[in-house]
């Protein structure tokens, strides 16, 4: 079927402050961000009586908020030319899926969608969850989080539950660079 697919509508807010002390020696960047994302491009199933088993559509909403925090300093300043300057950078984004789709017609939504998957586990967009929660089949547990077996001495397990997420709880990193003249060098860690 012909597409009128729209590009995705991103709105997002930004405040931060950046400021340096001693002469630019130590300096520090902080911004929090509100970013909504609609329109998103999907495939989603449609009747095989067409001739397709699926279309691309304009559908969803996902919201990211997060914080981003970033330290300079010029550890070494050596008028004979040896220089060490320092970056440290932390950063947290929160995501959350809004809404995916809800036809029109029926008024049913869909209730979760397939990002990838491989081996019985599939990353998958839901309603409510942050972006790419992990689920699949995994060990049954009790309310402290003991795993529960059966009789048969083996874990008992279930399918379609929430096993984790393909996002970190954080990310970060610093970097060193080292200058002598007109020479430098430098590492950085993630």
């Amino acid at each position: 079927p012909p597409l009128n697919l729209r590009p995705e509508q991103v709105v997002t807010t930004e405040v931060g402050v950046e400021a340096y002390f001693l002469d630019s020696r130590i300096g520090f960047d902080f911004a929090y961000y509100d970013k909504t994302t609609t329109d998103q491009i999907m495939e989603v199933a449609i009747s095989k009586a067409t001739g397709y088993d699926a279309t691309l559509i304009n559908a969803g909403e996902i919201n990211n908020k997060g914080i981003e925090i970033q330290l300079n300093a010029s550890i070494v300043r050596n008028s004979r030319g040896f220089n060490w300057d320092m970056v440290l950078n932390w950063a947290k984004d929160k995501s959350e899926i809004v809404e995916l789709y809800t036809d029109p017609v029926t008024g049913q939504s869909l209730e979760s969608y397939d990002i990838g998957n491989e081996w019985g586990t599939y990353v998958q967009a839901r309603p409510g969850d942050e972006w790419g929660v992990i689920y699949g089949t995994g060990m049954v547990r009790d309310d402290n989080g003991a795993v529960v077996v059966a009789s048969s001495g083996r874990p008992k397990l279930q399918s379609n539950i929430k096993l984790g997420s393909v996002n970190p709880d954080w990310i970060g990193g610093i970097r060193n660079e080292f200058s002598w003249r007109n020479w430098s060098a430098g590492f950085l860690i993630d």
